[in-house]
């Protein structure tokens, strides 16, 4: 059976349909197949067969009077299945009724009286072509632009795009921009380098591939989106609640340990990293030339986000948040004060907490256990009361060996001890590396 289009022409008078026949032979023998049917039933076999043939069918036309199935039902039929066809009905006795069913059930192309003209039959039947064929153009170009529209937002966020007041990437200009409150998710792999060392290039685009679809899977279902990826750091914006940043920083630990006890299986090191929450203003604009634009995002509270990431090694802690984005939680988060610290580059102190919940037990219940006196270790050593700070941080120490925050504050204490406090000590340091 040819693979071109077919009309599909259905009356119960075998020599109406096959008059019917040689005529749309004869006015469209180059461009289009015809086929018979001698019942409405008949023509939904008829039908069926060209669609499992991959065959479109772009006009039916059908008689309206005949037995069993009448012509408005059997039109009405082929609506159902498949819309796209236009459908003609002749007839030499029709009634209002009859033709406003199949107006409203079959949605209608035309009807045509009998006897027909057979000069009016091919204007109807040329106008019924061009109609479906412009509709088919239409809708490939449609299905074009979804498909250049789903491939962009690959490259750009869908919620990025929103953002900018828009709903596809094409409609982004150069100097699109908004300005909003954001909380912003950093995070980075430990070691990066050493566990590529050697590796094949095609083995580490694999490996680095599978880590940024863990990692961005429980960014997305906690309401965020990634707005970029360096490597392996990933940037990811949370336009809702600080709570949902959190919760994302959480849930990326947990998706990383199971990753870890994954590659451990295969005899492969298992993989950290550290994550920092910051909440404050961003600009988020599109940037570059008119050729070639980039979405990005502009502010000081993505530096702090990567600043707190980076402290993430020097306490040991799995998510930093900033006090700024503390006092915007309204979660039942388990948090811990862990220090007052002026990073390098910036004029204000950040105060860090570090999530509890996103480590992995036993660590985390014992950091549980040791809060309060870790805490009161931190109000001592703000105090000046470099004795009584240092004994509580021995105490946890004693408790949990491996809290790297309390021995970097013990180790401060001795420091003070040696040489003094700092000079206008109010509890604050300023570290000298980023």
């Amino acid at each position: 059976m040819t693979s071109r289009p077919t009309i599909l022409c259905v009356d119960d008078e075998a020599m109406v349909v096959k008059s019917l026949r040689d005529q749309l032979r004869r006015g469209f023998a180059r461009e289009i197949d015809i086929e018979i049917a001698e019942s409405g039933e008949e023509g939904l076999e008829v039908l069926e067969d060209l669609f499992s043939d991959g065959i479109s069918v772009p006009v039916v036309i059908s008689d309206q009077l005949m037995p069993g199935m009448r012509g408005e039902a059997f039109l009405a039929e082929v609506h159902r299945r498949d819309p796209r066809i236009l459908t003609v009905l002749l007839t030499g006795q029709a009634t209002a009724d009859a033709v406003g069913a199949a107006v409203n059930e079959a949605k209608l192309y035309r009807y045509i009286g009998k006897p027909w003209g057979e000069r009016d039959l091919m204007l109807t039947l040329r106008s019924a072509l061009t109609a479906y064929t412009q509709a088919r153009e239409l809708e490939h170009q449609e299905a074009e632009m979804r498909r250049t529209h789903e491939a962009s937002l690959r490259f750009v966020p869908r919620e990025f795009i929103g953002m900018l007041g828009h709903e596809r990437v094409v409609d982004v200009s150069f100097g699109d921009h908004t300005v909003r409150h954001i909380h912003i998710l950093f995070s980075d792999m430990r070691g990066y380098t050493t566990m590529v060392e050697g590796q094949t290039a095609a083995a580490t685009f694999h490996f680095v591939n599978e880590y940024l679809q863990r990692m961005e899977q429980p960014i997305v279902e906690n309401g965020g989106f990634v707005s970029s990826v360096e490597g392996d750091a990933i940037l990811a914006l949370f336009p809702g609640s600080v709570d949902d940043a959190v919760r994302a920083g959480i849930d990326s630990q947990r998706v990383l340990r199971q990753f870890s006890a994954e590659r451990r299986d295969l005899g492969q090191p298992p993989v950290f990293a550290g994550l920092g929450v910051h909440s404050g203003t961003l600009l988020l604009g599109a940037v570059g030339r008119e050729e070639r634009l980039r979405c990005d995002v502009f502010g000081d509270a993505v530096n702090l986000a990567a600043r707190l990431e980076s402290l993430t090694k020097t306490y040991g802690a799995g998510l930093l948040v900033s006090g700024e984005s503390v006092a915007q939680l309204d979660g039942s988060a388990e948090l811990r004060r862990i220090d007052r610290v002026r990073v390098k580059g910036k004029t204000r102190a950040v105060e860090l907490y570090e999530v509890l919940d996103a480590l992995a037990d036993p660590t985390r219940a014992l950091r549980l256990q040791t809060r309060t006196r870790f805490e009161e270790g931190g109000r001592l050593l703000q105090d000046g009361e470099l004795d009584e700070a240092l004994r509580a941080f021995r105490e946890v120490l004693a408790h949990d060996p491996e809290d790297r925050a309390a021995a970097l504050l013990a180790s401060r204490c001795r420091q003070f001890q040696a040489a003094g406090l700092p000079e206008g000590w109010t509890g604050e340091v300023r570290l000298q590396y980023k």
